[in-house]
């Protein structure tokens, strides 16, 4: 059971970096307009 929830938890974060990854990508593609 706990092992469980460890496992939610990495795969909840392995998201949000992946998430991040794709905002900075997207941040490079698309220049702020200034």
């Amino acid at each position: 059971r706990k092992a469980k929830l460890r496992q939610e938890k990495l795969r909840l974060k392995r998201q949000q970096q992946q998430a991040a990854k794709e905002a900075k990508r997207v941040a490079l593609l698309i220049p702020p307009p200034e």
